[in-house]
């Protein structure tokens, strides 16, 4: 048993996670915000899967023309008794009272579940707005606390990409991983209400999902390593933008202008050739587990049918509502591994992100704690020396002097 559980925590989806969490721990980013949106995600989940279980007896209702039956089942037998009381003036028949019952509910759980839902996902998306605002400005005071030399090290280009559009790309896959709260509650409530309409059904089921999990990881595993060059590619060209564009009067000097065009095409045309490479393998996600599955649910289609004919499991009713079930799990399932690529594409930038608040390597500087009253006599400097990080020195012990009211 330990050795299973050793072999799962060294997993790549683990161990991926792992990383990710402790970029995120940088970020100051704290999940327990998202506990009260979850916990409205699941009271969704749980009306969603109450309003799929009441069209069992609905349907089974209109196929025998008989809803008395209804009244017996628990809870909601008693449901139906208590709003029979209200009714029971405007319906002398108990048969047709019953199915008025019936679409009520289902109509007041749908209701109810998407009124919950809707304040899951603002207050997801607030959570999630308030954090790519904190992100923002976080890194903007990192990059007041640096020292010159870091600047000098990397692009104002780069910086700028970082600061706006990497926050940016993480907020919207940190609400889209948010998200998944709500299908794993959704897959879970449909599987306990499928296995209570026919386990065997449920027991053909399961290959399904192992085979689109394997197929999610084969993709997941090509997007991660795309994610990560893009975003050194894209970074490699902001800070070449940004130094183009601050050095245009020597680009001019030079005549280097068909070089660098050339150099912004080579770059540009493997940004391109990066994202199409990841939008590919992002969209082959669905199609591909979309087919696993729906060559799954034939085949269970016809084990359905053999059921049926022999009279082992269920009813028709119960098989129509199952069929129902099934393709919303598949559904919510395909979201999930949609959110496991977007938790792929998120690593690239969320790594670059992270750099910035590592402290090795940077240069702080602290506060002044000498204020300037104005220039006395003379700006003088004495014995500098400059040497560029690549080891040229420039200056050796210059000295000079620059009077006041004078130009030198």
């Amino acid at each position: 048993m330990m050795k299973i559980i050793e072999k799962i925590k060294k997993s790549q989806p683990i161990r991926r996670w792992q990383r990710l969490k402790s970029v995120f721990k940088d970020f100051a980013f704290k999940p327990t915000v998202f506990i009260v949106p979850a916990g409205l995600g699941l009271v969704a989940s749980i009306l969603d899967v109450a309003s799929i279980s009441l069209l069992i007896p609905t349907v089974k209702g209109v196929i025998e023309r008989n809803f008395i039956f209804c009244r017996d089942i628990f809870f909601l037998g008693q449901i139906i008794e208590m709003f029979s009381n209200v009714l029971s003036p405007f319906f002398e028949n108990r048969n047709s009272g019953t199915f008025v019952i019936l679409i009520v509910l289902i109509f007041l759980t749908v209701l109810l579940k998407n009124i919950t839902l809707y304040f899951s996902r603002i207050m997801t998306l607030y959570q999630v707005r308030k954090f790519s605002n904190d992100l923002r400005q976080r890194i903007y005071e990192k990059y007041l606390s640096f020292g010159k030399a870091f600047f000098d090290q990397n692009s104002s280009g780069q910086l700028h990409q970082i600061l706006v559009a990497y926050t940016n790309q993480i907020a919207v896959e940190v609400q889209v991983l948010s998200m998944g709260f709500l299908y794993v509650f959704s897959i879970l409530g449909y599987l306990v209400v499928m296995f209570c309409v026919s386990w065997q059904l449920s027991l053909f089921a399961l290959p399904i999902f192992p085979l689109a999990v394997l197929l999610t990881q084969w993709i997941i595993r090509k997007i991660q390593k795309t994610s990560a060059e893009f975003a050194t590619t894209f970074s490699s060209m902001g800070r070449k933008i940004a130094n183009a564009l601050s050095c245009i009067a020597l680009i001019k000097a030079n005549s280097t202008e068909e070089r660098e065009k050339k150099w912004f095409q080579f770059v540009s045309d493997r940004i391109m050739r990066l994202q199409w490479s990841i939008d590919r393998k992002q969209v082959f996600v669905q199609p591909a587990q979309e087919t696993i599955m729906m060559t799954m649910v034939l085949l269970m289609v016809a084990f359905m049918a053999f059921l049926v004919l022999k009279e082992q499991a269920g009813h028709v009713a119960g098989f129509l509502v199952y069929f129902v079930m099934l393709r919303r799990v598949m559904a919510f399932f395909t979201q999930l591994g949609n959110i496991y690529a977007s938790f792929a594409t998120v690593y690239g930038p969320a790594r670059e992100i992270s750099k910035v608040f590592d402290p090795r390597g940077k240069p702080l500087i602290r506060n002044g704690d000498v204020v300037f009253t104005g220039l006395k006599e003379k700006i003088e400097f004495k014995n500098v020396s400059f040497t560029y990080p690549s080891g040229k020195t420039v200056l050796r012990e210059l000295s000079c002097a620059f009077e006041k009211k004078r130009m030198t």
